[in-house]
């Protein structure tokens, strides 16, 4: 099943917009991250109940950083809390309904 959300990244230097889109196939999902001008892999899971966790690289135009994103994924709503380096910060989002 594919899955794509508007996501809004609340970084210290203001807002982010972009999307997150990914397949799920059982409780394991890959898809693709587009934001800071970038297009980057993850993977991870995503069980019944909601939570998600998932890892992959975030690059921007200045660098790029592994990342850990640790949330869950209720109704429509998504929300995601992210660590890499050192870097911290969370994702919300809203699931796009085609």
């Amino acid at each position: 099943m594919k899955r794509k959300f508007n996501i809004t990244m609340h970084v210290p230097l203001g807002n982010r917009h972009g999307t997150m889109c990914f397949t799920e196939n059982n409780s394991t999902i890959s898809g693709i991250l587009e934001v800071l001008g970038s297009k980057d892999d993850f993977t991870g899971t995503l069980t019944e109940s909601g939570t998600l966790e998932f890892t992959g690289k975030m690059t921007s135009l200045l660098h790029s950083f592994s990342y850990l994103a640790k949330g869950t994924i209720l109704n429509s709503k998504l929300k995601v809390n992210v660590t890499g380096g050192r870097y911290s910060f969370y994702i919300t989002g809203e699931e796009i309904i085609a």
